[in-house]
């Protein structure tokens, strides 16, 4: 019988994170950057490398670093791009400003050659 220990436990929670995340996006066509399966893709990474420390894995660490890393990165430029509004729009909303009612709409038709 294979014996686990608690590092190996957290382990495969973390790997657990892994598939739940991605049977959100693939099978329940989640947002991948929706807040619960970046959270499931923290999470996953950071188990694993707890666990590495029972039995360091270069391998591994260097994958499970670039995934936490490559997670944070996105999970941060989503949160910038909602957080600058551009022209016209405010809070992430587009602002609508009332036509003018001059009964002009601003079109200008040009007679030919």
């Amino acid at each position: 019988m294979i014996r686990l220990g608690p590092l190996d436990l957290v382990g495969l929670a973390g790997v657990c994170a892994y598939v739940v995340a991605h049977f959100l996006v693939q099978v329940r066509h989640e947002p991948p950057l929706s807040r619960r399966v970046v959270l499931l893709n923290v999470i996953g990474p950071l188990c694993v490398l707890a666990s590495l420390a029972g039995a360091f894995n270069l391998s591994s660490f260097l994958s499970q670093s670039l995934w936490l890393l490559l997670t944070l990165a996105g999970w941060w430029r989503q949160r910038r791009a909602h957080a600058k509004p551009g022209p016209g729009v405010a809070g992430g909303h587009v602002d609508v400003v009332p036509a003018k009612p001059s009964g002009d709409a601003g079109i200008t038709v040009e007679p030919g050659p």
